[in-house]
């Protein structure tokens, strides 16, 4: 109950609450291991998207109008499918959360 309140108190909303309670009991996990699953998750998504904004430049620079074109179009797939498949809200809130808690226990 104190972690709960403690979410809500950063940012997360009842309705996020129940999500993560879902996901805590369909997984037979704590709220803490569900919540630093979802803070990985959004950490994997900016690598992959970096990555993928990398190879996109690097492809504009050196590549062909046809290569920029498609690999843009693949892109833009690929981005999409991530965004749908990972509750991004969730996870960056999640990321946040953990990131506030790992920064307060080394202040301790």
């Amino acid at each position: 109950m104190k972690q709960e309140h403690d979410l809500k108190k950063h940012g997360f909303k009842s309705n996020e609450l129940e999500k993560l309670n879902h996901y805590s009991r369909s997984a037979e996990a704590t709220l803490d291991v569900v919540i630093n699953d979802l803070a990985n998750r959004f950490k994997s998504l900016i690598w992959v998207l970096s990555i993928m904004a990398i190879i996109f430049l690097a492809t504009m620079i050196l590549g062909s109008r046809t290569h920029v074109i498609s690999f843009g179009v693949a892109c833009l797939i690929l981005s999409g499918i991530f965004m749908l498949i990972t509750p991004i809200k969730l996870c960056y809130k999640s990321w946040k959360y953990r990131r506030y808690q790992l920064s307060s226990e080394h202040r301790r």
